[in-house]
């Protein structure tokens, strides 16, 4: 007998095409035919099965058992009068490898809850990372795995993974239709399984698709992710410390991949004892090798394995904090690379991307611009950041690229009118971002990189700004030279909110005049500053760094000289009441009016004299209407002998603040 003839003699006949869609991977609505059913013809109900590599399945029960008829395409069918709602029922299933007893995973009811589904469907779900993803979960007292992907427009989602040899006929998903989510329990199930997702497009594109949420990618399995246990939220979290970091540490992921977390810890000490505040750690995430990617996570919630993964960065956070030094991070939420189990065409469309931005000019980076109009995408970025915090309990960040996310992507790889205009949506995620971050993780450092020219970075959000604490230039040595006196005649040399980051190429060759002037300045001057981690270990840069890393952060930036000068005003600033820089950019020595009486020495000088600085013991008496002398293209560092005795200085000409 056919199985066409075997179904109408069942009164199952309308099942017939959904059978096909199940064994083709391609049923929508895979619980509404799966699981247990009301009997079409007489009392008591069904127990349908999908199971491809089976030759007999068998539900059992406490004192009752029931054969299953296979339909054929791997499906089972049997109805008896002692089945009913909220049975316990278990399915002994017989296949090549033997036979084995398993939950039906179809008997079980939502994994997303009404609140939770509401609240993702308002996209302000900042809770999404412990919803989403593969988390423990357990349903009508049973333990498993929990799966839920956001991809609305695809035709069906199948969680595959090593325990069901990743095939994609044997567990689809449920879908909400309400928040576009895929959700799926599997009973039984526990972390350290290797999962992946399988995306039937709306064009009938098979795809294979990482977790956005994983925490952990598969070391053997392309694509695929490992589901972890639960997230440890806050262990490492601690109250603000107070202490400013005023100056921090770069730290590049080791070249070879993976050094070991005693090597590591021997680093942080070393840049503790140099006189570093803090450490500010890049790529954080996993990142795919490669040209144009470099740095952009493809895996926004798995530490990168160069770091150690999570014990590695979690060790490495714990042990700086026990050395009195924050931790900052790496951020970048401006594209993502292009990847074949990456977010890009996620369900088969523009689900992450920005489907306006240039195809032409994305594809020479390999990378795609995120679509933060799409309350989802901006959530995701929230979550995912959060997760990280909340995890290894980082006491601020660094958005990276902060001007390429304001801007609004080209329509085509020419650009147009709208290049230079600031993208809206981006404004709303970053403003959003920021207020989230400032109720959820109090005392996070904010810092926003490469964002010059953008007005309102660190303005409140409620008289609407972004709402970051500092926001500057990634390398800060552009200022050298000519360019510092043209940034002082604009008005634009860095205030208290700055952030500046020193670069690798100029300090190569320490010795220099120029050299030395432009990093004395970078760190005598307001701000957070950041250096790589591997120039503390020159001497000439540690010696200086010794006598200026205590500048920055609460100094305020005063022009004392003659406004109509321009370019050439000497620029004064000054760390509390203890200490005194004078910056002189011309080439020619200027006078410089001296502040309040009282005993000063003279703890340093660069430029000039290539350098000569510490235990000048070259002391001086400052009197109202004296001045000194400040040699041409120099910084001269003074401290104050007298205690604190507040620095003012006479009002010769107009003063002008800065920052």
């Amino acid at each position: 007998m056919g199985s066409t003839s075997i179904l109408s003699l069942l009164g199952l006949s309308l099942l017939g095409d959904d059978i096909e869609m199940l064994a083709a991977g391609a049923h929508g609505d895979p619980f509404r035919v799966l699981g247990l059913h009301p009997r079409p013809r007489g009392p008591g109900f069904s127990v349908r099965v999908m199971a491809p590599d089976a030759v007999r399945v068998r539900v059992e029960a406490e004192g009752a058992n029931l054969e299953l008829r296979d339909l054929g395409h791997g499906f089972f069918y049997g109805a008896a009068d002692w089945l009913a709602p909220g049975l316990h029922y278990r399915l002994r299933i017989a296949d090549a490898g033997g036979e084995r007893i398993a939950e039906d995973p179809y008997r079980f009811g939502l994994v997303i809850s009404a609140k939770d589904a509401v609240d993702l469907k308002a996209g302000r779900c900042w809770n999404a990372h412990h919803i989403l993803g593969a988390r423990p979960l357990t349903l009508s007292g049973v333990s498993g795995l929990a799966f839920a992907v956001w991809a609305p427009l695809a035709r069906q989602v199948a969680v595959t993974g090593d325990w069901n040899q990743w095939d994609f006929r044997a567990r689809p998903m449920r879908f909400r239709h309400e928040i576009g989510v895929w959700e799926f329990f599997e009973p039984d199930l526990a972390p350290g399984a290797h999962y992946a997702f399988d995306v039937l497009a709306e064009d009938g594109t098979r795809l294979r698709r990482r977790d956005p949420m994983s925490r952990a990618l598969s070391p053997v399995s392309p694509g695929a992710s490992v589901a972890t246990g639960p997230a440890e939220s806050g262990r490492l979290r601690r109250p603000p410390s107070g202490r400013a970091s005023s100056l921090l540490a770069l730290l590049d992921p080791p070249d070879d991949g993976r050094v070991g977390l005693e090597h590591l810890m021997s680093r942080v000490d070393f840049l503790a004892d140099s006189g570093f505040t803090g450490l500010w750690l890049s790529q954080v995430m996993e990142a795919p090798a490669g040209p144009g990617v470099s740095g952009v996570p493809i895996a926004a919630m798995c530490p990168a394995a160069a770091w150690g993964g999570a014990t590695g960065i979690a060790a490495i956070i714990g042990h700086a904090h026990s050395r009195g030094l924050n931790v900052l991070m790496d951020w970048p939420v401006s594209v993502f690379p292009l990847n074949p189990h990456g977010l890009a065409g996620f369900d088969g469309s523009s689900l992450y991307e920005n489907s306006g931005s240039s195809p032409a000019a994305n594809d020479d980076t390999q990378t795609r611009r995120y679509n933060y109009a799409r309350y989802e995408v901006a959530n995701f970025l929230v979550c995912a950041l959060l997760d990280a915090i909340e995890r290894f309990g980082f006491d601020g960040i660094a958005i990276q690229d902060v001007g390429e996310v304001l801007r609004w992507p080209a329509s085509d790889d020419r650009g147009d009118a709208r290049d230079r205009e600031v993208d809206p949506a981006a404004v709303d995620f970053l403003r959003c971002q920021n207020e989230v971050l400032a109720m959820r993780a109090p005392g996070l450092v904010r810092i926003a990189c490469d964002g010059i020219g953008w007005p309102g970075l660190t303005q409140p959000g409620s008289i609407g700004g972004l709402g970051f604490d500092f926001s500057g230039a990634r390398h800060w040595t552009g200022l050298l030279g000519d360019h510092v006196a043209r940034a002082l005649a604009l008005g634009s040399l860095p205030g208290p909110r700055s952030f500046l980051t020193f670069g690798r190429e100029p300090m190569k060759h320490p010795g220099s005049a120029e050299i030395e002037l432009a990093f004395a300045l970078f760190l005598a001057l307001p701000g957070v500053k950041a250096i790589p981690a591997e120039l503390a270990g020159s001497g000439r840069v540690a010696a200086i760094m010794q006598l200026l890393a205590g500048f920055g952060m609460q100094g305020e930036l005063r022009v004392i000289d003659d406004p109509r000068r321009g370019a050439d005003n000497v620029i004064a600033f000054a760390r509390g009441d203890t200490w005194l820089c004078a910056f002189n950019p011309a080439p020619a020595p200027r006078d410089f009016p001296c502040p309040n009486g009282g005993r000063w020495r003279k703890s340093g000088e660069f430029g000039a004299k290539a350098g000569e600085f510490g235990d000048t013991e070259d002391e001086m008496v400052f009197r109202p209407g004296n001045s000194a002398m400040l040699p041409g293209r120099s910084l001269t560092v003074w401290e104050n002998l007298a205690g604190n005795l507040p620095i003012e200085f006479p009002e010769r000409v107009p003063g002008r603040f800065r920052g």
